[in-house]
């Protein structure tokens, strides 16, 4: 997967990318049928399993930002973002409203990413398992992120014989 890389003008482009991926992301997730929600791909993902992980992971994105940015090189817990996977039968989380959530969460990490002078992208904050992770690396693996979770709901969805972009458009 090629990398974003940011532009020397503030990072506008990344921002937008953030932007477009994270939008289509949650409308390929809301509304899914019902009798879609909890068939597992290969992996062991379900529609319901990637809503729950997206707002988990925007969850700790988020968290570590507001961390880096109003402290000086802050220690980062922990997260499992992925912890819903483990135990796929103990998620009942409805998938819509894990979409609304992720969509509000995701508002105000874009907010938050908007606000930012060119050095804010380089302050980081230190994780205790990948080092120092800076803004800029956290904006570009959520980018990321959303990429990969994107084409997992679709390739779920088509394998499953859905429509594209929920059940009933």
């Amino acid at each position: 997967m090629r990398e974003i890389t940011p532009d020397p003008g503030g990072h506008r482009f990344l921002l937008k990318a953030i932007s477009e991926a994270g939008n289509e992301l949650a409308e390929e997730l809301f509304g899914c049928p019902r009798r879609l929600a909890d068939v597992l791909d290969a992996d062991g993902w379900s529609l319901r399993l990637i809503a729950a992980h997206v707002l988990a992971y925007e969850e700790m994105v988020s968290g570590y930002l507001d961390l880096i940015l109003s402290e000086r090189l802050p220690n980062l817990d922990v997260v499992d973002a992925e912890a819903v996977r483990d135990d796929p039968d103990a998620c009942r989380d409805d998938p819509d409203e894990s979409v609304l959530s992720f969509a509000h969460v995701r508002r105000r990490t874009q907010y938050l990413l908007w606000d930012l002078h060119d050095r804010h992208w380089r302050r980081a904050g230190r994780h205790p398992y990948r080092g120092e992770i800076t803004v800029l690396q956290l904006a570009r693996e959520l980018h990321l992120h959303d990429i990969e979770y994107l084409w997992r709901a679709r390739r779920l969805k088509e394998g499953a014989g859905a429509t594209r972009g929920g059940g009933s458009r």
